[in-house]
């Protein structure tokens, strides 16, 4: 490694290291919104009363004020429900947050990983929910690094792949099983003028939620255990930049970029749901992506050209390498970087 190379390679380090000190605060926030709520309904709950219009409205500011300025969340949805004249009293709030949230999942003392968390609080005169559950989307904290060694433009790297990750957050439901039947798990997303690569794994832990229930007088904390429903988790590992990216990359990019244009809106609200699947306040539920494109993107990636575009290799090697030997349309395509197919562990032989 070049002076230059490694002297850029330490400031990325630095400076990630600097953003996961702020991201690692946030699980003292939710600590803190939580004693907020409870001591605010002390006095209303407390005493088996409801709480006044004002009081409902005052809470829902401060508890966003306070997670938009301290968590920063990626997306943010706030929700009102009106009171009716036959329910003159029915008025509620309903406010959606996705955040990052820090995991020590090697024992280490500190975090190496990061996982999209959604949260959401609902607020009505008589009971206070505050939740936050986990998804099963995340990033490492080498692909954070990677993004600013090789050249992006960036303060918060470790923000800017969870934003970009949000943008993808309805794929992996729509391919995982295709993916694993086919003995494959690599899959690369765009973002950050780059691409994103990561794997899905359907063994992956994830952790359970937290949810916090103020009402009739009392409340009630608990641990709520992630849906059986929940696709295979997807961790992106590392980042590629425009000057690493191969010509067969590139065009595995465009592809996927175009059929998610060609998804339209359907797709924007289909990663909405993946957060927030027990929103209550909505005006309509989505429609949902046509089944015609999601025919399509479960042939593609599966295809050879997007299966080595992006490094399945590491997974799979002998099926790769029966593709290589048996397969021209394989043999005749660009390979992968091998720098990054070394750094990730895949044998540059079955390449070459």
């Amino acid at each position: 490694m070049t002076g230059a190379r490694a002297m850029t390679s330490r400031h990325s380090i630095e400076t990630v290291r600097d953003e996961v000190s702020r991201i690692q605060k946030s699980v003292d926030v939710l600590d803190a919104v939580v004693g907020e709520v409870r001591d605010r309904l002390e006095r209303y709950f407390g005493h088996g009363r409801k709480m006044p219009e004002h009081a409902l409205r005052g809470l829902a500011r401060d508890i966003d004020a306070t997670i938009t300025a301290e968590l920063r969340p990626i997306r943010r949805r706030i929700g009102f429900r009106k009171p009716t004249p036959v329910r003159p009293k029915s008025d509620a709030y309903e406010m959606l947050y996705l955040v990052v949230m820090p995991e020590d999942q090697l024992g280490e003392g500190r975090p190496r990983y990061f996982r999209l968390a959604s949260m959401r609080i609902v607020a009505t005169r008589k009971k206070v929910l505050v939740e936050c559950m986990p998804t099963a989307l995340g990033l490492r904290q080498h692909a954070a690094e990677k993004l600013i060694v090789r050249g992006a433009d960036v303060m918060e790297s470790v923000r800017n792949l969870a934003l970009s990750l949000a943008g993808w957050a309805a794929l992996p439901g729509l391919v995982d099983d295709v993916m694993e039947e086919a003995g494959f798990e690599r899959m690369g997303i765009t973002g950050c003028k780059g691409l994103l690569l990561g794997a899905l794994d359907p063994r992956a832990p994830i952790p359970p939620g937290r949810r916090v229930t103020f009402g009739n007088g009392n409340w009630v904390e608990e641990d709520v255990p992630v849906s059986p429903l929940l696709p295979a988790s997807f961790t992106i590992n590392t980042y590629i930049g425009d000057r690493e990216i191969q010509p067969n990359q590139r065009g595995a990019m465009a592809v996927i970029d175009q059929w998610r244009d060609a998804c339209g809106e359907a797709f924007d609200l289909a990663c909405e749901e993946v957060f927030w699947p027990e929103r209550e306040i909505r005006d309509a539920f989505p429609d949902p992506i046509e089944d015609e494109l999601v025919d399509d993107i479960r042939k593609l990636v599966v295809e050879t050209r997007m299966l080595k575009a992006m490094g399945n290799a590491k997974i799979a090697g002998v099926r790769l390498m029966d593709l290589y030997e048996n397969d021209p349309e394989f043999r005749q395509a660009p390979a992968p970087d091998l720098e990054e197919a070394e750094e990730e562990g895949i044998p540059a032989s079955v390449f070459r």
